[in-house]
């Protein structure tokens, strides 16, 4: 069972890893990814081009209630690189209470989904 902060950082650090070991762990692990940026930058329109490590978004400037209403007028396009798509994807992390039930939902829902070595995960936080 995921219960603790630290056990959810940990266990998001892991399937960060398990994610990223091969190309094929790519493209199976491609929503997880966006997923996660799309939290740690507040961007959508997410592109991730694994071949030539860089990603395209648009970042949202105005984090109003408009926002979570779909009705999104602020954007401003990105496009950036990574060396290390596993450093990247854990500097996008919000070490912050309030997040930690989605990284949960997605430990659950990617480690169930694809039986990563936290196959047998249970959200309780």
């Amino acid at each position: 069972m995921i219960n603790s902060k630290i056990e959810v950082l940990w266990n998001l650090d892991n399937l960060i890893s398990t994610s990223c070991k091969s190309k094929e762990a790519y493209l199976e692990f491609s929503e997880f990814h966006i997923a996660l940026i799309k939290m740690g930058f507040c961007a959508c329109d997410i592109v991730l081009d694994y071949e030539r490590n860089r990603i395209q978004m648009n970042l949202t400037l105005d984090q109003s209630d408009e926002i979570t209403k779909g009705k999104i007028e602020s954007l401003m396009p990105m496009n950036m690189g990574f060396k290390n798509l596993a450093t990247f994807l854990r500097s996008c992390i919000i070490d912050d209470e309030t997040k930690m039930l989605y990284y949960a939902t997605l430990i659950v829902k990617y480690s169930n989904a694809f039986k990563s070595p936290l196959q047998s995960l249970q959200l309780k936080y």
